[in-house]
């Protein structure tokens, strides 16, 4: 689940399985009281947070959600009932489409809007026991403003959260915490986001844009672990760099970035 403010920001928080229900309202309450007073929230999350009580909950606290939905029966017909031609091309793969319809399942109090994507089961492709030719997936949102295609990209972006923590574990060493004391531990896991916080910093303000994507261990090859000498020369120092280096002068415009960084007002 994520809470992103109006201003851009995103505030990721832990997915997990969902508690028992009479659970939920506690910890959902002290979710929202550590936002700012004021900001507008967007929430996504999975089928995990399916629920009416929860919707009617994020739209009495004004959030902007959209969860996903299971594929029960009752909305697998409703789905079935979608005319051919209300369906739209999905920017998700090619082939991929998508609809947006208002809905009140049977034990709801008040209908919703729902997402559903599609893609074609390529050849060969085993088939459900419905033997249908699409994969379905769906969702329940209360964002009347943007597209069906804009809000199944924006939800679907909320799994890149596993491919942070692989990052941060494969990439900047949290697989293993190195140290028996606890205490040592903390301190070095709160190191190790540390330069979590800067790599992604330095991706977004000084690398390449086509860098932006890129994990540590690349940036590491290309950028930062790079052959070299630190000399002194007219009472200054000068790195200097292999001749052959393939990637100098991406590498001297990123350190004229940061450079600007230093310079610019607080």
């Amino acid at each position: 689940m994520s809470a992103r403010r109006a201003s851009g920001c995103t505030r990721n928080c832990v997915t997990a399985t969902p508690a028992p229900r009479p659970a939920r309202p506690a910890s959902w309450a002290s979710a929202c009281a550590g936002c700012p007073w004021g900001a507008r929230l967007f929430l996504r999350a999975d089928e995990g947070f399916w629920g009416q009580d929860f919707f009617a909950d994020c739209e009495r606290r004004q959030i902007t959600y959209a969860v996903g939905a299971p594929l029960i029966a009752s909305v697998r017909s409703r789905i079935g009932e979608t005319a051919e031609g209300d369906w739209q091309p999905s920017c998700y793969r090619e082939d991929s489409e998508v609809v947006s319809f208002r809905w009140r399942p049977k034990s709801w109090k008040q209908e919703r809007r729902f997402i559903v994507w599609r893609d074609p089961v390529e050849a060969g492709e085993q088939l459900t026991l419905e033997g249908r030719e699409w994969h379905y997936w769906a969702l329940v949102t209360n964002d009347q403003e943007r597209s069906a295609d804009e809000l199944e990209r924006w939800h679907r972006a909320k799994a890149n959260l596993e491919n942070q923590i692989k990052e941060a574990k494969l990439g900047l060493g949290l697989d293993n915490l190195p140290c028996k004391s606890f205490e040592a531990n903390w301190a070095y896991l709160l190191v190790t986001l540390l330069a979590f916080n800067l790599l992604a910093w330095l991706k977004l303000l000084a690398l390449p844009e086509h860098e932006r994507t890129s994990y540590a261990k690349r940036l590491r090859f290309r950028f930062i672990a790079v052959a070299g000498s630190v000399g002194r020369s007219g009472r200054q120092l000068v790195l200097r760099l292999s001749a052959g280096y393939p990637l100098l002068n991406e590498f001297v415009e990123t350190l004229q970035r940061i450079r600007g960084l230093a310079r610019a007002p607080v």
